[in-house]
């Protein structure tokens, strides 16, 4: 199995049996490996691109650089789109794509050929007949800055964390003593990260209920205290 792997995934497809464009979980590797039958097409976005392709595919229109914020997703008017395309419900065109300036790049994978796909990049599939593949999501200690991100986006976006990125990332950080030295760089500079995410977004959190009136006065206000609260008190 490959390090750091997850429960694999295996697929029975048919003629023109197609896989909507998305991302591994958590901004994970991914590996394909095609044990039997027609060949599958792949189409695939760089990370680099993958707000570009986002904005495209939630707008249905191709403006440019437009809508970015500084969590790498789209404006939050484009939130239930991008929910969307995450939720892996999406199909678009490459040709498509590739007419509004969004890099997209095409392989064609035999039986016996392995596919492996990199963080933050989207990828798509067509199969070409009756074909059999197993697929598995699986970390390396490059994948941890890749994480670190992802973790932040998916808060961004209020989507559930299907991996705990945060304790694989510092589980990693503290087993550096029997990692290679280069390997070691990326984990302690994701784990820095995630800790200093999390203390501002804890400060911002009881900075928003400090700003809340106190109980007692939202009680002496009656009414208006009640429409303040929302109605609950």
């Amino acid at each position: 199995a490959a390090p750091g792997g997850t429960s694999t995934l295996f697929h029975m497809q048919m003629l023109f049996t197609s896989r909507a464009w998305s991302q591994a979980t958590s901004s994970l590797f991914e590996l394909c490996a095609h044990r039997e039958g027609a060949p599958i097409s792949w189409y695939a976005v760089p990370a680099a691109d993958a707000h570009l392709f986002e904005v495209a595919v939630a707008e249905g229109s191709f403006a440019g650089n437009g809508g970015g914020d500084a969590d790498g997703g789209a404006s939050r008017y484009l939130e239930p789109q991008i929910q969307s395309v995450l939720g892996r419900m999406t199909h678009a065109s490459p040709l498509w794509l590739k007419a509004g300036g969004v890099r997209t790049c095409r392989l064609v994978q035999h039986a016996g050929e392995i596919v492996v796909t990199l963080p933050g990049a989207y990828a798509s599939w067509v199969a070409h007949g009756y074909s059999a593949i197993e697929t598995v999501a699986f970390a390396t200690p490059s994948w941890a800055p890749f994480g670190a991100l992802a973790l932040r986006r998916q808060r961004w976006l209020r989507r559930p964390n299907r991996l705990d990125v945060g304790a694989l990332i510092l589980a990693a950080a503290e087993a550096r003593a029997v990692l290679p030295q280069e390997q070691v760089a990326p984990l302690l500079g994701a784990a820095r990260h995630l800790a200093l995410s999390e203390l501002r977004w804890r400060r911002q959190a009881v900075g928003r209920i400090a700003e809340l009136p106190t109980l007692e006065a939202a009680s002496s206000g009656g009414g208006a205290g009640r429409r303040q609260y929302g109605g609950v008190l």
